[in-house]
């Protein structure tokens, strides 16, 4: 496996650029505190580790206007995009820093649009829609069609995604879509940041026979 180190110190100061350099099976290891970037994984069977310091960091929120004149709407608010399988994510925090409220709405710190996607002991934080797992349903493949690229619209696919040791925090469906998911001995912190809160919003079709699967997992709340 070939090893790309990124920061300040390396050749790599950004993960995007280590990204370009792959072409499968590497292990990118960050070497820095904060990665203010919006990353997008797009190579099969990557690795990234954050060696428990690591944060990548960005603001998008679906409220906020597009260079294309439009909203970014949610799913295009992504801090990290992963949309090719067998990708792992470990020791690394994930946030979107927007905030939350009528004029931030969503705003997603981790999307999946892959399968086999391994999440272990990160934490992704943010407030509304921390967390999606594709696929989407059918009605949102037709209404984003002008939108996001179609390999970002697939309705008709059954992903799998798995997360262990992970904490996930968030106020409003933050963890949702149509993807199928285990979490396993994870942490899940519902943010009190406008009274009540609601932590997932699945959206599976009616063959999909497994969902969101909690295994060992703690729910608390969290000021």
């Amino acid at each position: 496996m070939t090893t790309i180190n990124v920061g300040i110190k390396f050749e790599c100061k950004k993960i995007s650029e280590a990204l370009e350099l792959c072409s499968g099976g590497e292990l990118i290891i960050l070497h820095d505190e904060i990665y203010n970037e919006k990353v997008v994984i797009n190579k099969e069977n990557i690795t990234i580790d954050g060696q428990n310091k690591a944060q990548i960091i960005f603001n998008d929120y679906a409220q906020k206007i597009h260079a294309d004149g439009r909203p970014y709407v949610t799913f295009r608010t992504y801090t990290v995009l992963v949309k090719a399988n067998n990708v792992t994510l470990k020791n690394l925090t994930i946030k979107n820093t927007a905030g939350y409220g009528k004029a931030i709405g969503q705003a997603v710190a981790l999307s999946l649009y892959a399968n086999n996607v391994h999440v272990s002991s990160c934490k992704l934080s943010a407030f509304q829609d921390t967390l999606f797992i594709g696929p989407f349903s059918k009605d949102l493949e037709e209404r984003y069609v002008d939108l996001l690229p179609s390999e970002e619209r697939i309705s008709s696919v059954d992903y799998f995604s798995y997360f262990q040791d992970t904490e996930i925090e968030g106020n409003i469906d933050f963890i949702f879509g149509g993807g199928s998911a285990t979490f396993t001995n994870c942490t899940i912190y519902s943010l009190k940041g406008n009274g009540r809160t609601w932590v997932c919003a699945p959206d599976h079709n009616e063959q999909n026979q497994h969902g969101f699967v909690f295994n060992k997992c703690k729910f608390l709340n969290k000021t």
